[in-house]
């Protein structure tokens, strides 16, 4: 179950195909970081955070 949680967010185009957005939860030092990718085929999606060090998710989702 998730918990109400307050955040903080912000985002950042870091080149023309990649935006990078940052969540961080005000009442811990937790952060999330969602690195979104598009290319011709699609999305991927890094996911990373603070408390899963060394840990990153990868989702990928392709256009029809």
């Amino acid at each position: 179950m998730l918990f109400p949680a307050k955040v903080a967010g912000n985002y950042s185009w870091t080149d023309e195909r990649t935006i990078q957005l940052t969540l961080r939860y005000i009442e811990s030092p937790h952060t999330e970081k969602f690195t979104c990718i598009f290319d011709d085929q699609g999305l991927t999606m890094k996911i990373t955070n603070t408390v899963e060090r060394g840990k990153e998710t990868i989702i990928k989702g392709k256009l029809r």
